[in-house]
């Protein structure tokens, strides 16, 4: 069994998203590994961070080298506009392309096998009412990949 280099694929799915055409020139940023954006100037933003990686051996078969990895990687994607329901607006449009581009590569640029699941999560600062307009999605995606089978 040979692990995952959770960091290829990191890399790799910033690459995906950062090349597809409903992305192009959208994002002020998209990155890997950085602290995430706590600037509403600086939106929209797209960060990619590695989150969990399972290794289930022999859930494949009998012999020793069947082996399943899942990895989950998180993407927070921000948006800001000038009042709530703009904001809610701008970070749903960001978070639908990058979901387009996610889904036009199932395996993050054939570093994994399959795209697992997906679930998505929204927020905003609600401690404090002057943030309603700097809203937050979290999108959490499963990859797995196989051996030995």
């Amino acid at each position: 069994m040979s692990l995952i280099n959770t960091a290829d694929v990191t890399r790799e799915l910033v690459k995906q998203l950062a090349e597809h055409p409903q992305l192009a020139g959208f994002f002020k940023g998209v990155e890997r590994g950085e602290y995430v954006n706590k600037d509403p100037a600086r939106t929209p933003w797209c960060g990619a961070y590695r989150t969990e990686m399972h290794y289930l051996p022999k859930v494949l078969g009998h012999h020793s080298r069947s082996w399943q990895a899942l990895l989950t990687v998180k993407l927070v994607v921000q948006a800001h506009a000038n009042t709530g329901p703009e904001a809610e607006d701008a970070c749903e449009d960001a978070v639908q392309r990058v979901m387009t581009a996610v889904l036009s590569d199932l395996t993050a640029h054939t570093t994994m096998e399959m795209l697992k699941s997906i679930d998505i999560e929204y927020s905003y600062d609600e401690t404090k009412s002057e943030t309603i307009d700097f809203q937050w999605a979290f999108i959490t995606l499963v990859y797995e990949t196989r051996s030995g089978i």
